[in-house]
This record gives C-alpha cells, structure tokens and sequence, in this order.
C-alpha cells in the first residue's frame, strides 16, 4: 500500500511541477498585486448587504479573487513551511522572515502590504512575493 501512495505522489508531483512551470513563467509583480489588493481593501470592512448595495462589477470581484487568492497562497505555503520545519503549534510562527501572531488573518496581511506599497511606491515593480516579506517583516520583525 505505501508504495501505492508514493507512486501516486510522484505523479501528482510531476503533474503540478509541469502546471507550475506555465504559472511560473510570470510571477505577479507588486504593482498588479497591489492594485488588486488596493480595491479589495476599499471592500473588507463592508457588511454583505453593503456590498450588494455598491453592486460591484465582475471585475471587481475578480481583483478581490486574485488579491485574496494570493494571500491564502503565501499562508499555505507558510503553514507548510512549518510542517516541514517540523514546527508545533507551540513553536515560534514564521511567515517569509517575519514572526506574526499565529492568529493573522489574510486581511491584516493585505491591510499590511498595502499600506507598505503605499509608503514605497518604488518598490512597484519588484515581484510581489518579495514586497510582501518586506512588508511582513517590517510590521513583525523576529526578535
């Protein structure tokens, strides 16, 4: 049975590295990422029945998909990152050099990069991935 399972792993694990090749080709720059976030950002603290009044516009709700499905993005690869350090639910967390309270939410992350892309401006066109550690960092530098 394990063998089963490892050979099932392999081909799932070649199957994503070949999807993620095609992702990879264009990383989100902070500028698009940010803009996304931006607008996403003016729709966080609406009730339901706010947004449903404003009758947001497909697009919009596209920049508020990609926006949040690039921060669930970083913490799953955070979560895993403490699987594979072998890290417990005691441990010190630690999110791309930062140490923020285990009870971060995806929307005190994006509040955070998009308040840190608003003081740095000329940090745009770096990748995003880059600008949000930056970001994380600044807000929960380990200590």
């Amino acid at each position: 049975m394990k063998k089963n399972n490892v050979i099932f792993f392999l081909i799932l694990l070649v199957f994503s590295l070949s999807l993620s090749n095609k992702a990879m080709a264009k990383m989100a720059t902070s500028a698009e990422v940010y803009d996304d976030c931006k607008k996403t950002q003016r729709m966080m603290h609406l009730s339901k029945e706010e947004i449903k009044r404003k009758n947001p516009s497909t697009v919009d709700l596209m920049n508020m998909s990609n926006c949040m499905g690039y921060f669930d993005g970083v913490m799953e690869a955070a979560s895993m990152q403490s699987i594979l350090d072998g890290k417990t639910s005691k441990s010190k967390f630690n999110i791309l050099r930062s140490c923020p309270p285990r009870n971060l939410y995806r929307n005190q992350m994006i509040k955070i990069f998009v308040k840190y892309m608003d003081d740095h401006p000329e940090k745009l066109n770096k990748k995003a991935i880059i600008t949000i550690s930056e970001s994380l960092a600044e807000a929960f530098p380990c200590k």
